[in-house]
């Protein structure tokens, strides 16, 4: 069978555009803020200033549907699903995973595929952005997976978490000191959806493979987009900027960022840690 890393070559050998891009974001720049990590990535205009509303996506053809890709995009199949590499990548490798069929972002659609995909890449991460979280195409159901170990949050949640109990006599974390309230889950079985029952927000999250454990961050969010969003600071949140690698597709943006900003908008996006803690009451 051939590898997720033969795929990827096999694409890049047939998409010049996509190389150019992948080759760009060797030589691209970033810089750390306090524990967080910006990247200046201008090519990722497209998604970070996406238009989300309803009129707009009506408009647009859906990009992930399979009659609207690229003559060059191929694929590999995963049933239901489809592997394919992002054209405008952030990460060294990086796959979209949308379902076949067109239906909305829904994450109880998508969560046997974090399995699948990390049974056959198990040095990839997969990500998950909710509907107002980041997610470009919230009109297509998709998942996304890429290069592990690049996100500060991957050693960060360790520092600061609180493990709880639940009613299931599971155990879940609670990262207390990092931007926003995190959860944590460890385990070694397939990902059940019925876990994530308790949770009433839109979400993100991030799943990889550690020493035979697969872990979950799981980032409740309250907002979909900061303040500045609108006042010009082209950062949009989703699965990565909320793991801290924030995306700017603006120079001025990437060199004006602080560390107290960019804290300050993850932040804002999450939930606070009441409601994290209210939350822990009712697993």
């Amino acid at each position: 069978m051939e590898s997720i890393e033969q795929f990827f070559e096999r694409q890049l050998a047939v998409w010049p555009d996509t190389r150019k891009r992948y080759d760009d974001l060797k030589n691209i720049k970033t810089r750390k803020v306090g524990e967080l990590v910006l990247q200046f990535n201008p090519a990722r205009m497209v998604s970070t200033g996406a238009k989300i509303d309803k009129t707009t996506l009506e408009k647009r053809p859906c990009f992930l549907c399979s009659v609207n890709r690229p003559k060059e995009q191929i694929i590999t199949d995963l049933g239901e699903a489809e592997l394919l590499v992002n054209p405008f990548p952030i990460l060294p490798q990086h796959f979209t995973i949308p379902l076949k069929q067109h239906e909305p972002q829904n994450f109880a659609s998508l969560a046997i595929y974090i399995d699948k995909v990390l049974d056959i890449a198990p040095n990839m991460m997969v990500f998950y952005n909710g509907p107002h979280c980041g997610a470009s195409a919230p009109d297509h159901a998709h998942l996304q997976a890429g290069t592990s170990g690049l996100l500060p949050l991957q050693s960060l949640w360790r520092k600061s978490v609180e493990w709880h109990t639940t009613k299931h006599g599971t155990e879940i974390g609670l990262v207390k000191e990092y931007a926003c309230p995190v959860f944590v889950t460890i385990c070694t079985q397939p990902f059940q959806m019925e876990k994530l029952e308790w949770l009433t927000y839109d979400f993100n999250l991030i799943s990889w493979i550690e020493n035979d454990e697969k872990i979950t961050l799981i980032i409740p969010r309250g907002k979909h987009r900061p303040e500045c969003y609108e006042q010009g600071v082209l950062v949009s949140p989703g699965a990565l900027d909320m793991g801290g690698l924030v995306i700017t597709p603006r120079e001025d943006d990437f060199n004006n960022i602080d560390a107290c900003t960019a804290t300050g908008i993850l932040r804002e996006v999450g939930i606070t840690m009441n409601e994290a803690e209210e939350l822990i009451q009712h697993i």
